[in-house]
């Protein structure tokens, strides 16, 4: 890790991390090597792939400050202990496949409605935490099927509009 570096958020989980678009975003961050964790919580289903990840788990440096976890964002059992130990959401996690929204509806309201609500009602429990000096601060939530760069300015940004403790935003 470099002297001048300083990351807003250390710790991060990463919803839909090893899809195609979630796991660039893992790599690019991990690639910074400035002491950012990612915990990548994906169910692993036709989108997901951990070979998607192979790179990062492939350096011994990045393999250190990476896990995967195989879950469903629907879950809050799941959702709520890991939402606990970060420092902001990202959460790329989506049914998107039209065909797919056809044949089984179900699944898309499952992922796309209840899982952004099971995530939003963890970031609710620990902006509460934080709010009784349990925790530091609550984490951030960020929403976006959009390319890395976007998603990294999010990061980066000063401006009034990120620095609220709990945003969701679509980048279509």
């Amino acid at each position: 890790m470099s002297a001048d570096s300083n990351p807003k958020f250390r710790r991060l989980l990463v919803t839909g991390g090893a899809g195609f678009i979630g796991s660039c975003f893992v790599r690019d961050v991990l690639a910074r090597r400035d002491g950012t964790e990612i915990i990548v919580l994906d169910k692993l289903t036709y989108a997901g792939n951990p070979q998607n990840l192979a790179p990062v788990e492939a350096d011994e440096e990045q393999a250190a400050r990476y896990r995967l976890v195989q879950g469903d964002i629907a879950d809050a059992t799941v959702v709520g202990p890991l939402v606990a130990q970060v420092d902001a959401v990202v959460n790329f996690a989506a049914e998107s496949h039209v065909d797919r929204s056809i044949l089984d509806p179900e699944a898309f309201l499952r992922t796309d409605v209840m899982g952004v609500h099971i995530l939003l009602e963890a970031c609710r429990v620990e902006k509460e935490r934080a709010a009784k000096g349990e925790r530091t601060a609550a984490p951030r939530l960020r929403c976006g099927s959009s390319p890395c760069s976007a998603v990294r300015r999010f990061f980066t940004s000063s401006s009034s509009t990120n620095r609220s403790l709990l945003r969701v935003t679509r980048n279509w």
